[in-house]
């Protein structure tokens, strides 16, 4: 889900005016907040991107974005005639195995530190699209969070948490209210887990 419709949906259920620059802001600093603490308690990297890297004529490799973690499984690709065509990773043991020499598209891929190589150079200077999870320190209205219906609630519980404990008078105590619907989603998310992965029994021999 697009973190410009988490924040659309929370302020439709805040009925907050959705016209006024300063409440979109801080909606939006709740939201970064919120999954910065998600990840935390969690263990789990959701946000996704996409970013446009320039392959130019004569080169083989490109830098990667300073917010780039890892990419996504078959995230790498160019375009022709508006289709995807995949950039497989290459899955050797020693990128200088790829015979760089030739030119044309990429095939394989291999990433070393902050820089993206391709097994060809390249032709004509082209476009490589490169899905990643990215640092949560830096969420913009563009980016996807990839979680599950109940993990966007807890999203939303936890922006709110912080909305009504930092900007608002909370009158209500609504802020308490929400923390306890975050946790008790966090609370749920980890009794799955232990049943997911943690064997339940021993047998014996």
């Amino acid at each position: 889900m697009l973190i410009s419709e988490i924040r659309d949906e929370m302020i439709e259920e805040m009925a907050l005016d959705s016209s006024d620059d300063t409440v979109l802001s801080v909606i939006l600093t709740c939201i970064k907040g919120a999954i910065r603490r998600f990840a935390t308690f969690a263990k789990s990297r959701k946000i996704v991107t996409t970013a446009e890297l320039t392959l130019t004529i004569d080169t083989n490799y490109v830098s990667l974005p300073a917010d780039f973690i890892s990419e996504r499984e078959d995230g790498v690709y160019y375009k022709v005639d508006g289709k995807r065509t995949r950039i497989l990773r290459y899955h050797g043991s020693n990128y200088n195995e790829l015979n760089t020499t030739i030119k044309g598209n990429p095939s394989y891929y291999w990433i070393i530190g902050n820089t993206i190589y391709f097994d060809k150079t390249a032709e004509e200077t082209k476009t490589i699209y490169v899905e990643h999870f990215k640092d949560e320190s830096d969420v913009s209205l563009s980016d996807t969070f990839y979680g599950s219906a109940p993990e966007i609630e807890i999203i939303k519980d936890l922006a709110k948490y912080t909305y009504y404990s930092d900007y608002d008078e909370d009158s209500n105590k609504l802020a308490d209210k929400k923390l306890a619907l975050a946790k008790a989603g966090i609370d749920v998310m980890d009794a799955q887990y232990m049943v997911k992965e943690l064997p339940t029994h021993v047998e014996e021999a």
